[in-house]
């Protein structure tokens, strides 16, 4: 998958050697604010990167990454629900920004436009499955 527009790809790309798909991913929150305008998800992730940080424990079994879409507009946001797992996304380029469409399986949709995305953050965690 293409990933536009990513000021810093490498804090996935090093742990994953390329960009996740976050198909099957859930999202856990969506945050919206006034200034840049900016969008910001919150998802976890069961797909485990090929190279974890050495710092990172061997029992983890989930990966929490944090996105922000920097100058969101057009936005389009509908259905959100308890269990949002991601089942179809995309991110095109039309006229030098990039267009993002996300499909949940309980039918939430988020659809935008923005001018970068940024990866806040990936970190490690525990879902508390055997």
């Amino acid at each position: 998958m293409n990933f536009p527009n990513v000021m810093n790809p490498q804090a996935l790309t090093t742990i994953y050697g390329g960009m996740p798909n976050f198909l099957g991913s859930d999202i856990t929150e969506v945050n919206f604010r006034r200034d840049e305008p900016r969008l910001s998800i919150k998802l976890v992730t069961r797909e485990k990167p090929e190279n974890s940080p050495v710092k990172w424990p061997r029992n983890y079994d989930a990966v929490y990454i944090e996105l922000s879409f920097i100058g969101s507009k057009c936005i389009d946001f509908s259905e959100w629900g308890y269990e949002n797992v991601i089942c179809d996304i995309s991110f095109d380029v039309v006229d030098e920004a990039v267009a993002i469409k996300i499909r949940c399986v309980d039918n939430s949709r988020l659809k935008f436009t923005c001018d970068l995305v940024r990866v806040e953050s990936v970190r490690h965690g525990l879902t508390g499955t055997p």
